[in-house]
């Protein structure tokens, strides 16, 4: 799924999708306040992964992005070494930024995390974490990060609208309500399973 926007995703609470919206908008400036995190929570499938990839894209003034993506279930700790060798270079893009993106950030170990709150204080080095458990989260790094849910909002019509939209744009397909109904369903299948829905449907 190509050409993503952040008007495609879906959060679990109205203070989520204010932030983010802030964020990507520059309202909210970022970093600041000693923010210098975003951590996105929520089951398997919500797009967690996704919006990662995204939001450094988003929200950095700079076209030329300098990130690091770190899957923290292989060698979490080595990888903390080598981002505390790399924040201390300057990115030489016009923003100056280096984004460090932890996907399953719940399996660094608690001596890791402790490290990552040092790192987490220059804000020329910005973070995004993913993880299906944040009560495994620092609180020290969520004191330090925007905190977004990407639960299930439970509200079927926030799915059926991205569905069509996205439907419409990918595939310039109109979609009838009964296909809408068989790929959002009650609005609990994990947003992974809606697009991927979508895609057999617009391709059949």
């Amino acid at each position: 799924m190509s050409n993503l926007s952040i008007e495609d995703f879906v959060f679990g609470d109205t203070t989520s999708t204010a932030i983010i919206n802030a964020l990507i908008s520059k309202r909210l400036p970022f970093p600041a306040n000693g923010k210098t995190g975003i951590i996105l929570y929520g089951c398997y499938g919500t797009g967690k992964t996704t919006i990662s990839k995204l939001l450094p894209q988003w929200i950095d003034d700079d076209k030329d992005v300098f990130v690091t993506r770190n899957d923290c279930g292989r060698d979490g700790a080595e990888k903390i070494k080598r981002a505390e060798a790399q924040f201390q270079c300057v990115s030489w893009n016009q923003s100056g930024k280096h984004w460090f993106i932890w996907d399953e950030a719940d399996l660094l170990r608690n001596d890791s995390q402790q490290k990552l709150k040092t790192i987490m204080n220059y804000t020329h080095a910005l973070h995004i974490f993913t993880t299906n458990k944040l009560g495994s989260i620092d609180a020290a790094l969520q004191s330090r990060s925007h905190v977004i849910n990407m639960n299930n909002s439970g509200v079927v019509e926030d799915y059926e609208l991205r569905i069509r939209r996205i439907a419409k744009r990918q595939y310039s397909r109109l979609l009838s309500k009964q296909e809408v109904s068989s790929i959002v369903g009650d609005g609990d299948i994990s947003w992974r399973d809606m697009l991927t829905t979508l895609d057999v449907v617009c391709c059949m």
